[in-house]
């Protein structure tokens, strides 16, 4: 080996040599960047159900006629219809008496203090159910969905108060500002002892605000509910987006029920005739169905 080809040797290690420090030095400087990295914050965990919110009156108003229906999210009976049975019984010469009116019954003198509405996830509300902002979304075990019943135990004369139907919080989206939406629908009743409603009403709501889309959608009206299976409901919520009427959601939200992820799949209608769609599985938050099997009269 000529002294030259032994130069050339001596250069090429030393090539090497450096590269491979180089390569080295790199992979322990990423390595000490992806320790150095906050772990990705996993989604956070409910501490129960997603409570159902129930808007009623603030007093236990009386059985309702057969036939009667209150009107959707009011429990009670509407001014214009109490006036206009009032003065229909004024007209006519031939009305009886009407019996003394029963006393008035808060709801706070309903509850038992061995049934709280909180353990079975409901709310109960004097006002509107609807939120002004979405709420945060969270992620339900499966182990709580169906561990707490829909319904409510009363003190007398009322019996119970159940909310049947379905509860969504969450976002179709892991990153951490991504657009969240708030939902319900269900079939609100109050029965008394003898079996009769003191309140049967269609209520919830819809929330999403992704202003990169336009969108502040606040729907405080749910006139339809429909069954799709065990798991899932279909539903229609009229609102209004940035103050503007005529906008509405409708389409499907599903339980995934431990066999799948809970999914929406929502079409948004604009009243210029536009549409939007809100599908995903979701990537942060919870669908619960709430089933109440007899309230059907």
């Amino acid at each position: 080996m000529t002294a030259g080809e032994h130069n050339d040797l001596k250069v090429t290690g030393s090539h090497l040599s450096l590269g491979g420090a180089l390569i080295a030095l790199l992979a322990l400087g990423l390595g000490r960047l992806l320790l150095a990295a906050p772990p990705r914050a996993a989604p956070a965990a409910c501490a129960g159900l997603p409570p159902f919110v129930v808007s009623l009156p603030a007093e236990l108003p009386p059985p309702l006629a057969p036939g009667a229906t209150p009107a959707v999210g009011d429990a009670a009976l509407t001014p214009t219809a109490t006036a206009g049975a009032t003065a229909a019984a004024s007209a006519s010469p031939t009305a009886a008496p009407s019996a003394t009116p029963a006393a008035a019954v808060p709801w706070r003198t309903l509850l038992r203090a061995d049934d709280s509405p909180a353990a079975d996830a409901v709310q109960i509300t004097s006002g509107a159910a609807i939120p002004l902002l979405p709420p945060r979304p969270c992620t339900v075990d499966e182990s709580v969905r169906r561990a707490t019943g829909p319904c409510v135990k009363l003190l007398p004369p009322a019996s119970r108060l159940c909310a049947g139907g379905i509860v969504g919080r969450g976002r179709l989206s892991a990153a951490p500002d991504a657009p969240a939406f708030a939902f319900e629908a269900g079939r609100v009743t109050v029965s008394d002892l003898d079996g009769a409603f003191r309140v049967d009403a269609l209520e919830g709501f819809f929330r999403y605000d992704d202003p990169a889309q336009g969108l502040a959608l606040f729907c405080p009206r749910v006139p339809l509910l429909q069954s799709v299976g065990p798991n899932a409901r279909q539903f229609i919520a009229l609102c209004r987006n940035f103050g503007q009427e005529g906008w509405a959601v409708s389409g499907q939200a599903t339980d995934g029920a431990g066999a799948a992820p809970d999914s929406i799949s929502l079409t948004i209608d604009g009243p210029d005739g536009s549409m939007r769609q809100l599908v995903g599985s979701l990537a942060n938050g919870a669908i619960v169905v709430r089933d109440v099997p007899d309230t059907a009269r």
